[in-house]
């Protein structure tokens, strides 16, 4: 994965979207919202790029038949995007994976019975081409599931926080211990939405400090106050979740927004 550029100063975005597409199309500023550009030439599917797009355009400038080209059937999930939906569908197959989980990751061995499925779950590159799998050739919603939260942590999580990309990076080698999710981790994850939200009305009111106080972990499990956005964690946030209501609050607790 490359590097970013730091997001200073921050500015609320026009929601950007990380998605996977046959081919790069250029950003388009709002106003083309209305009108957008039709796609004059078939998409090749050679090669597959980051596209950052306004909302409007996920409908608009890329229908699902021109991503999916080849598809005549719809199939609803049997479950919702956010980690508590995706974990509890999952649990089946991470518990049938656990013995051999175990065997492989130190860090895997010291889970128990009591131990939260997200934190049993292992990341890797092996992983990672297994999760790709499984959203197409999963023999049961719980394998899918599974493959969504190996996907989301790996991808989605590591495009919105730099510690996360260098954590998913070092499973990219050939020799590798698998990563798996720990207090750090989790608290990045699970604070998204409230860290997006005060860095947001921060940049709004010109200055540097957060509404409220937001508890973290380092690396070293240790629990860190944020309260501005010359904090090293935020530093460390590379995508914001933008309010497209413009009133910088994206919701209430926890779990505010799809995961993936």
């Amino acid at each position: 994965m490359s590097r970013r550029h730091p997001l200073r100063p921050f500015r609320p975005l026009h929601n950007p979207f990380l998605l996977l597409s046959p081919t790069p199309i250029p950003f388009l500023p709002p106003h083309l919202c209305e009108n957008p550009p039709a796609l004059s030439n078939p998409l090749p599917t050679s090669r597959i790029t980051k596209l950052t797009m306004p909302p409007c355009l996920l409908q608009e400038f890329l229908p699902l038949h021109t991503l999916f080209r080849d598809a005549t059937t719809r199939i609803d999930l049997g479950f919702d995007g956010s980690y508590s939906g995706l974990s509890r569908v999952a649990r089946e197959a991470v518990e049938r994976n656990t013995p051999r989980n175990r065997a492989r990751n130190r860090a895997g061995a010291s889970a128990h019975d009591n131990t939260p499925v997200l934190e049993q779950i292992p990341m890797g590159r092996n992983e990672l081409d297994t999760a790709i799998s499984l959203l197409s050739s999963a023999s049961s919603p719980t394998n899918q599931a599974l493959g969504f939260i190996v996907i989301i942590q790996m991808l989605s999580e590591a495009a919105r926080f730099r510690a996360i990309e260098g954590l998913v990076r070092t499973t990219m080698r050939e020799t590798y211990d698998p990563l798996m999710r720990g207090l750090a981790m989790e608290s990045l994850e699970t604070h998204w939405s409230d860290l997006s939200e005060q860095i947001q009305r921060a940049q709004q009111r010109n200055e540097t400090g957060f509404d409220r106080t937001i508890m973290l972990h380092n690396v070293g499990n240790e629990r860190r106050e944020v309260n501005s956005v010359d904090s090293p964690f935020v530093r460390g946030v590379a995508m914001l979740l933008y309010d497209r209501n413009g009133n910088c609050n994206p919701g209430s607790g926890p779990h505010r927004h799809d995961e993936l």
